[in-house]
């Protein structure tokens, strides 16, 4: 079988590749790929006095190329290294990386083979020793002339035995003489300034691995290469660290910084104050409000990490507020809260208590924006799961719209109780064991009915009374809830009035009635909202089952096209208010 095995690769790894006609043919003559031992890899705790090894990956493309720096191999290398490596190219692909834990029948593995042509003593001491790693490089371009180098890495873990191939006596594998396993720690991209020494040392010899040694740049290079790789300091806790150093990664990718809470100086007046959280206006700073988190357990660390990494995942996204900084504390890397831009209203304060109403013009652009902004959310990984009028932010624009109203600007703001609809964000991010009843059900979710805001809850997730509080029986479709609460808040909006009729949030009994009745929904729609186009609206958000419920893509799709129309029903709709003022 292995004679078989090294004939079909040696057959197959010549470009053009098709693992297809590979496991075709392994399949014809019954032959299964080698067995992979599945083991565990020691608890390490990288921090900038570890050891560094460095291994180059290159491509069959870049060693041909000619006028590459990239030292060459010989064609036949090349072209077998190419396909045998292409598994760990792919992870270099990956948004994310998945924690250290080994799942033999995992889909996306957390760990990977990795073949080498020189260095194997190299490997075997990174392997064996505690906090040793391994950088992994891919993607490399070096400017001679600038000594500029940019290039992706993953921080990884030798684990197992190391292999060698050249000892089963087929010397056409001799040119990638060995291979281990190695476990993913972390990702980040790099651009630094080094030397050509460093490069040539380091990075010019495809698969080989080299310690690496601080005397070939400069200290200040070293410095900036150890920050790069977001290396703890040697007396830091351990604890988090791999999700920290994700967490560090993935501000450093959208170039929000990381800075320590003690930063703040002054001491700062707590404005609000929630069961997990305290938010700050900094004295003198109206640009933005601070979020510091109370004692974070192990119960809400996921929670909080979760928080951060949707903010992060939304930078730079129009309609979605907008992180500034992640805190950490100064003894420890640890995450202790966030920054963000500060708004001027509550869409409760802008919407609902007015002293005199809103536009059509300015209510569509509300419903257009909250639409918006929660389909950026679904599109991103996240559903927000917590939708109400306290959670959406305005800010007056210097626009005027069609009517001549101050064009108004919404975003959804406070990810604290937001749920991943991606398998590899749940376990990317999740602390502590992520169990199968996490990831069967994706992108629908095992949760809790919801307490808070239950006029914004359906069927799926109302409680039956104020003391249901045990897990679902079936699983919900996030982003689906999202886009009933986004139909009640519309509802609101245009309106200016509570929906059903006034029903209070905890007359449980008589809202259950209606929401999990479509023929109730429908009634009450109609006899309590004017317009064709509005109650058609409401009825592709507001429904029975998840099922019947447009994605908030397809409303925004039929927002554009309704534009008018709706604009049109909502000039004359809505009560007069009396203005608060703010």
């Amino acid at each position: 079988m292995l004679a078989c095995f090294v004939d079909l690769t040696t057959k197959f790894s010549k470009p053009p590749h098709d693992l297809n006609k590979l496991e075709f043919a392994l399949a014809q003559v019954g032959a299964k790929l080698p067995h992979e031992e599945f083991g565990d890899v020691c608890s390490v705790a990288p921090n900038i006095e570890s050891k560094i090894y460095i291994v180059p990956l290159y491509s069959f493309r870049q060693v041909s190329r000619s006028g590459s720096n990239v030292a060459k191999l010989p064609q036949a290398a090349a072209e077998r290294l190419d396909p045998m490596s292409r598994p760990l190219f792919d992870t270099f692909e990956r948004r994310t990386l998945p924690p250290v834990r080994f799942q033999p029948t995992e889909t996306h593995c957390n760990f990977a083979r990795l073949y080498i042509t020189m260095g194997a003593q190299n490997i075997k001491k990174c392997r064996d020793e505690r906090n040793a790693i391994l950088v992994i490089v891919k993607d490399v371009s070096y400017a001679r002339g600038e000594n500029r180098l940019r290039c992706n890495v993953i921080i990884s873990k030798p684990f197992g035995e190391l292999r060698e191939l050249d000892t089963i006596g087929f010397p056409e594998l001799q040119d990638a003489r060995y291979w281990t396993r190695v476990a993913f720690l972390d990702k980040v991209a790099l651009d630094l300034k080094v030397g050509p020494k460093f490069f040539d040392k380091y990075l010019r010899t495809p698969f080989k691995v080299s310690e690496y040694d601080k005397e070939k740049i400069t200290l200040q290079q070293h410095d900036a290469f150890l920050a790069a790789l977001n290396l703890r300091q040697g007396n830091s806790s351990p604890e988090g660290l791999s999700i920290w150093q994700r967490l560090v990664a993935e501000a450093n990718r959208v170039k929000v910084p990381v800075e320590s809470f003690e930063s703040l100086g002054k001491p700062i007046q707590v404005d609000a104050e929630g069961f997990f959280k305290r938010v700050f206006h900094v004295p003198g700073d109206d640009k933005y409000v601070v979020q510091n988190f109370k004692e974070i357990s192990e119960g809400t660390l996921e929670t909080r990490i979760k928080e951060a990494v949707c903010c992060l995942k939304t930078k730079g996204v129009s309609n979605t507020g907008q992180i500034r900084s992640v805190y950490k504390d100064e003894e420890y890397d640890e995450l202790v809260g966030l920054s963000m831009e500060r708004y001027n209203y509550t869409l409760k304060e802008y919407a609902f208590n007015t002293r005199s109403p809103i536009t059509g013009e300015q209510k569509y652009r509300l419903i257009h924006d909250m639409v918006k902004g929660i389909k950026a959310l679904h599109d991103a990984g996240f559903a927000h799961r917590d939708l109400s009028e306290v959670n959406m932010m305005v800010n007056n624009t210097t626009e005027k719209l069609a009517d001549g109203s101050i064009k108004p600007e919404l975003v959804v703001i406070d990810f604290g109780k937001a749920e991943f609809i991606n398998r590899d964000d749940v376990l990317a991010w999740s602390v502590g064991e992520v169990t199968n009843d996490k990831l069967e059900h994706l992108p629908w979710i095992k949760t809790v009915p919801d307490h808070g805001y239950k006029l914004y809850r359906s069927a799926a997730t109302l409680p039956r009374t104020k003391n249901d509080h045990a897990v679902l029986q079936y699983p919900i479709d996030p982003c689906s809830e999202d886009v009933y609460a986004t139909g009640v808040l519309a509802w609101r909006i245009f309106s200016g009035q509570a929906p059903w009729g006034g029903i209070l949030d905890t007359d449980l009994k008589n809202l259950r009635e209606i929401v999990t009745d479509p023929i109730k929904i429908k009634f009450h729609i109609e006899k309590n909202v004017n317009g064709k186009k509005s109650r058609e609206l409401l009825l592709k958000c507001i429904t029975a089952t998840s099922q019947e419920r447009s994605t908030a893509k397809e409303l925004l799709d039929w927002l554009l096209q309704s534009k008018d129309e709706l604009i049109s029903e909502w000039a004359t709709s809505g009560r007069m208010r009396i203005r608060k003022q703010l």
